[in-house]
């Protein structure tokens, strides 16, 4: 009578295992990177929430401050306004490539995103890696690059 497992079994085993597991794992690594990425996001978008609230406490509505559409000047001075309500490790200001290299970004969703150093904005890096870029737009559009 048989008491046990011969070798050729324990390795077909171990190896349909370890196949399933190499299947297995870079969708729960994905699944992870994705889950990730989203507490990242609304983190940045609470943060960028309450300093829009300050700073519009403290000075008015933006709506009223006078910003023109694609303007360096109305861009850095989003930047300046919002930048004291972060911790801010380094200022894109003056030579933006310094935040962001010659490379096309993606956003969260996939959208492609052109070479940002053409373009007139101003942005700041956080401690945490966050960019943020401002650019005063009429249509309201506006980006937080995690």
């Amino acid at each position: 009578m048989k008491k046990g497992f011969t070798l050729a079994e324990v390795l077909i085993t171990l190896g349909i295992i370890g196949v399933v597991a190499a299947m297995t794992l870079p969708t729960l690594v994905q699944k992870y990177q994705d889950k990730a990425d989203h507490s990242h996001l609304q983190k940045v978008y609470s943060q960028l929430l309450q300093a829009t609230l300050r700073v519009e406490e403290e000075y008015g509505p933006i709506s009223e401050w006078g910003l023109t559409q694609n303007s360096e000047e109305s861009s850095k001075l989003l930047l300046e306004r919002y930048k004291k309500y972060f911790k801010v490790l380094k200022t894109c200001e003056d030579d933006i490539s310094v935040c962001f290299g010659h490379i096309t970004y993606k956003s969260s969703i996939g959208t492609k995103y052109g070479n940002f150093v053409d373009l007139p904005r101003a942005a700041f890096q956080l401690a945490d890696g966050t960019i943020m870029m401002f650019r005063a737009s009429l249509d309201g559009g506006a980006l937080v690059k995690p």
